[in-house]
């Protein structure tokens, strides 16, 4: 499964060519949705039929905040440029198996280096 950040969701409902492959992933069930992105991609403001799109796509959760402190802890990511919404994909990513697909750069790299 692919776990798309807010930043993919973005671009694709932008245009980006970068990144039109997602609608092929949604189609081929490849998709998960975090939560935390529905919620920013809502307080960027959704048109109906993006909404719709997104009620369609399997979910998951956050992981517990005390879960996510033990795993900040362990993978030393305090002062590393990470906010909680990114710390909460990327622990999501790994404890679930998901692939990570953001536009972010550094959380590109941090993903990869923890893989």
């Amino acid at each position: 499964m692919i776990l798309a950040d807010t930043s993919v969701f973005v671009e694709f409902f932008r245009g980006n060519p970068a990144v039109q492959e997602l609608q092929d992933s949604i189609v081929d069930n490849e998709v998960i949705l975090h939560s935390l992105v529905e919620l920013e991609l809502a307080l960027g403001g959704l048109r109906p039929e993006i909404a719709e799109l997104l009620k369609v796509l399997p979910r998951c959760e956050s992981i517990a905040d005390s879960t996510l402190l033990d795993f900040i802890n362990f993978r030393n990511l305090a002062g590393k440029g990470v906010g909680y919404v990114d710390c909460q994909i990327l622990a999501a990513s790994l404890a679930n198996g998901y692939q990570l697909w953001t536009m972010d750069r550094k959380l590109s790299r941090l993903s990869k280096s923890l893989a």
